[in-house]
């Protein structure tokens, strides 16, 4: 049955703060089919963004919310979940997922307010009339998200469902969700029906991280354990809620606020071999792309093919940070800016795409970063911007690695079996080494890959070829001519006696990635790379013509897009 997975990132003009609107439609086969939806909302920006939220919904999902998470108590995420559930029509059934009862001496104001929306209350505890008939689920409302400061007093007239009857009932512990029944999927989940799960090929959502905690992988020793907090760290954003899609091959991360010591210990989880086939191919940026999160090291393990980042335009705090944004352009998290034109990135550059400009002039300008997009306009009349994800049954089927790697792969191993240059290897060996060479690509761009290549079966001369490949390499910036890299490098490896076999194999794989990972790209890298060291033209046409590269599809689409316009769709095939 097909399903289509869409998760849009809600543009919210002059404000901190975010709201995610994750949708699940099944299109059932046969004339005239209905269209069954499911719906999550994650955060709702802050207060004044409410009206934005509502708007949003309506127009994108045209009924209620199912389900809304709640990732932590700040003003930026949850003071327009406020508004929301005072709003008839928006949240009458819906299901909140939170951090459970606030610790301390006592309750926030906030938090209290909060609690009273979820009653159908206004901000004094009173109910509001047109609320009269809500049957909503706080699936949190037992948990002590701080075990070292119980909560103290129940404020008159909060009652159920955002708070047990009694103190007493307030006894789950902080990383409850994480151990709750493995049922308990977010978007799915049915209070009156617990032990019904997600319909067959359905995406689904789990927490991964709560109140501090995170989940491990089975066989993981220690199970959930607690993460540092850092010295002046707002202990609300450490114990953000994280969560993860998954639909078919396609993964999905989103973290609220978490900083990066939360980030490091979900590493085991997202991806435990460290390797391109374990890669999560889209994730949310937390904290809106503050300097604590977002690592180099995070983003090399997960290995993501874009990022969303949610930053309002003009916003107090500077977001996003640029250490961040050099994190998402293949460097490392420096503080300045790096050279223009950029170098080459000694790590894969991430696309990523921001829901607002940073400052709004004429023209207006965008968040500094090579691999950005940004949604929206912010001139007069002010059109907000959004990001949208989709993702359908096709490409959800698609392998993660993506035609980037493919095609190094394929490259890589059409020339180390190439009869015609002697030394050629045979299928499995040169399979094996193809594969290690695309990985390297893949994380670390085309001077590393040829590098891979000589190291790997480049024999005696192999330290220098090696240092002379990758020196070719690192001539040239960022540009998408195959056939010049694969020269550039399979002259400079033979120029450091390398055989020819592994001095164009070499070529070839940096030329297929510098020229975009496209089959083209391989085409043309090959046949390049064969002439460079005398393979004769008909010969090099068709080999490189008639290599088995896999017919890899999209992944998923990202648009981007201000809401005067049709969406402009960004696909996403090759990293």
């Amino acid at each position: 049955m097909p399903w289509k997975l869409e998760i849009h990132h809600i543009g919210l003009l002059y404000k901190d703060g975010e709201a995610t609107l994750v949708i699940a439609r099944h299109q059932p086969p046969g004339p005239a089919p209905a269209v069954g939806i499911r719906s999550l909302l994650i955060d709702g920006g802050k207060q004044s963004s409410g009206p934005e939220v509502e708007s949003y919904i309506a127009a994108n999902l045209g009924g209620p919310v199912d389900a809304i998470i709640c990732t932590h108590y700040a003003a930026d995420h949850m003071n327009g979940l406020r508004y929301l559930l005072r709003r008839p029509g928006i949240c009458d059934n819906t299901v909140i997922y939170d951090q459970g009862w606030e610790g301390g001496a006592g309750i926030g104001l906030a938090y209290q307010r909060y609690l009273y929306a979820i009653n159908g209350c206004n901000d004094s505890g009173f109910p509001i009339l047109s609320l009269a008939n809500l049957h909503r689920t706080r699936a949190t409302w037992m948990v002590q998200s701080d075990p070292n400061n119980p909560p103290l007093a129940l404020p008159a007239g909060m009652g159920a469902p955002a708070v047990p009857a009694g103190l007493a009932m307030v006894n789950q512990p902080p990383d409850w969700l994480l151990s709750a029944n493995p049922l308990l999927d977010p978007l799915w989940h049915d209070p009156a029906n617990p032990a019904a799960g997600p319909p067959p090929g359905a995406p689904t959502t789990r927490f991964i991280a709560v109140n501090g905690y995170v989940r491990r992988p089975p066989g993981f020793p220690g199970g959930p354990v607690a993460g540092p907090f850092l010295a002046g760290t707002d202990p609300r954003k450490v114990r953000s809620l994280a969560i993860e899609i998954t639909f078919g091959n396609f993964r999905y991360y989103a973290g609220g606020d978490l900083e990066n010591a939360q980030e490091a210990q979900l590493l085991p989880l997202l991806n435990p071999g460290n390797n391109v086939a374990g890669r999560v191919l889209a994730m949310k940026v937390s904290n809106h792309g503050a300097r604590t999160s977002t690592w180099r090291p995070f983003v090399d393990q997960i290995r993501p093919a874009a990022a969303i980042v949610s930053c309002g335009n003009g916003n107090l705090r500077g977001h996003p940070n640029t250490e961040t944004l050099n994190v998402l352009d293949g460097y490392q998290g420096l503080a300045a800016q790096h050279a223009q034109p950029p170098p080459p990135a000694p790590n894969l550059p991430v696309p990523f795409y921001l829901t607002g400009y940073e400052v709004i002039d004429n023209p207006p300008r965008p968040y500094f970063g090579d691999m950005a997009r940004t949604s929206g306009d912010p001139l007069p009349p002010l059109i907000r911007g959004d990001v949208v994800l989709t993702v359908d049954d096709t490409q959800a089927g698609a392998p993660v690695e993506g035609q980037l790697y493919w095609a190094v792969a394929t490259a890589t191993w059409t020339v180390l079996t190439a009869d015609v240059l002697g030394g050629a290897l045979d299928d499995a060996t040169a399979a094996t080494i193809a594969g290690v060479v695309a990985g390297v690509a893949f994380d670390h761009g085309p001077g590393p890959a040829a590098g891979s290549v000589i190291n790997q079966a480049g024999g005696p001369a192999a330290p220098q070829a090696r240092m002379d490949a990758i020196a070719a390499a690192d001539t040239f910036g960022r540009g998408d001519d195959a056939r010049a890299m694969a020269r550039a490098v399979t002259n400079a490896a033979i120029g450091a006696h390398a055989s020819p076999a592994i001095a164009a194999a070499a070529g070839a794989a940096a030329g297929t990635y510098y020229g975009g990972g496209t089959a083209l790209a391989a085409f043309y890298a090959v046949k390049a790379a064969l002439r460079a060291v005398g393979a004769t033209e008909p010969y090099a046409a068709d080999r490189a013509g008639n290599m088995p590269l896999p017919v890899t599809p999209e992944r998923f689409q990202v648009g981007y897009y201000d809401r005067r316009l049709q969406p402009h769709w960004v696909t996403n095939l090759f990293a």
